[in-house]
């Protein structure tokens, strides 16, 4: 029994590109490994942006993409690779 020690690094940018329209854009790297036995060590990788428009003062529409990747390097001629693309839209209303 054990726990994964993870090391992340993020970046992200928002930029308001006009009064109703927003952007996001986000990476992430992360080395992550079993401890205190280091039994299995692996990479990831996310990559996002999110595309917003104000309709209304309390609704907005928003697009969001997302990449995952994740590997484990070939161990003893073993290793695995997974990718994953990801596509939201949503509503979303606000009330105070």
């Amino acid at each position: 029994s054990g726990a994964t020690r993870s090391t992340i690094g993020s970046v992200s940018i928002d930029r308001r590109l006009s009064k109703v329209l927003r952007l996001r854009v986000a990476g992430n790297y992360g080395i992550n490994e079993t401890t205190p036995i280091n039994l299995l060590k692996y990479e990831t990788y996310t990559a996002s942006a999110t595309l917003a428009y104000r309709l209304t003062r309390t609704l907005e529409a928003s697009s969001f993409y997302e990449y995952n990747w994740f590997g484990i390097p070939p161990q003893e001629g073993q290793g695995f690779l997974a990718a994953r693309n990801a596509v939201t839209f949503a509503l979303t209303t606000t009330w105070k």
